[in-house]
This record gives structure tokens, C-alpha cells and sequence, in this order.
């Protein structure tokens, strides 16, 4: 009876073990999917938040080119056609006259060509000698034209008492 009961005992037991063993072990391959899932799921969030962040971005930007689409007809009309820019070559030697220099050196350079979504624009290069003040005061009237610029280079190199400024730049047309 009692090796009976020992074997029903070692029976139970080894069964038992076996239950709670298979069960540990399904807890812990669950625990680590479930863990797996999870980071999958936060990753998949945070794809999502930064989609919606860019969806958002986009309508927004849709908005503002329509808002800007506005400002580029009157922009566009602002700047002179190619063929007028003989005029800002006027404009430089009266700049000149007025801030006392006399009639600076003047040349046109390259050209790069308007495209749809960019003004053309041409290299230019002004030479004058005088007074450092009426260089400076030249250069800053140059700036302030009503033609759009972009002064590159500006030298004022002194000889002889005398001061010779050298100033490049590119001016834009349509």
C-alpha cells in the first residue's frame, strides 16, 4: 500500500511540476511576445504621430504657397525685365554724381537666366575713386535702390592718399 501510494505521489507530483513547468515557461514566451508586441506597437504610435505631424506640415504649406502665390505676381512685376536693365547701369553713375564720385566704372557680367521659379540675374562690377566717406556713402546708396541686388564683394583699397573702391554684386530681373 505504501509503494502504492508512493508511486500515486511521485505520479501527482511529477505532474504537477510538469503543469507548473509547461506553465512558467508559456508565462515567460507570452511575457517576451507581449514585450515584443508592445515595442511594436509604441514604434507603430510614433510613425503614426510623425505622419500626422507631416500631414499637417503639408496643409500648411499648402496654404501658405497659396497665400504666396499672391505676392509673386506683384513681386514678379517689381523687377525690371532684362531689357531694362540699362537703366540700373544709369542709376549706378547718377548714385555716383550724387554722392560725389563723379561717373564710377561700371561692367555687366555673367548671366544666368529666369526659370519659373527663380529670377534671372546679372553679374556687375563698379569701380570708383574718391573720398573713403563717399565710397562708403556710394555703396550704402547702392543698397538702398530700387533695384533688387546682391552686393558679393565690397574692397576699398587706398593709394596714394586716395581711396579706390571695387564692389560687385548680381542684379535681378524677370
Amino acid at each position: 500500500m505504501a509503494s502504492e501510494f508512493r508511486k500515486k505521489f511521485l505520479s501527482n507530483a511529477g505532474l504537477a511540476l510538469t503543469v507548473n513547468f509547461a506553465l512558467l515557461a508559456a508565462i515567460i514566451l507570452l511575457s517576451g511576445r507581449i514585450s515584443f508586441l508592445r515595442s511594436s506597437i509604441a514604434g507603430a504610435r510614433r510613425e503614426l504621430n510623425l505622419n500626422n505631424q507631416k500631414v499637417i506640415s503639408l496643409a500648411d504649406l499648402k496654404k501658405d504657397s497659396k497665400i504666396a502665390e499672391s505676392y509673386f505676381g506683384i513681386l514678379n512685376r517689381a523687377l525690371p525685365k532684362k531689357e531694362e536693365l540699362y537703366l540700373f547701369k544709369q542709376e549706378v553713375f547718377r548714385l555716383g554724381e550724387i554722392s560725389g564720385l563723379g561717373r564710377p566704372g561700371f561692367t555687366f557680367g555673367g548671366e544666368t537666366a529666369s526659370t519659373e521659379d527663380a529670377p534671372g540675374k546679372v553679374r556687375f562690377a563698379v569701380t570708383a575713386d574718391g573720398e573713403y566717406v563717399k565710397i562708403f556713402a556710394f555703396m550704402k546708396s547702392l543698397e538702398k535702390t530700387s533695384y533688387f541686388t546682391n552686393l558679393t564683394n565690397f574692397d576699398i583699397i587706398q593709394r596714394n592718399g586716395k581711396f579706390n573702391g571695387q564692389l560687385g554684386g548680381e542684379v535681378f530681373f524677370r
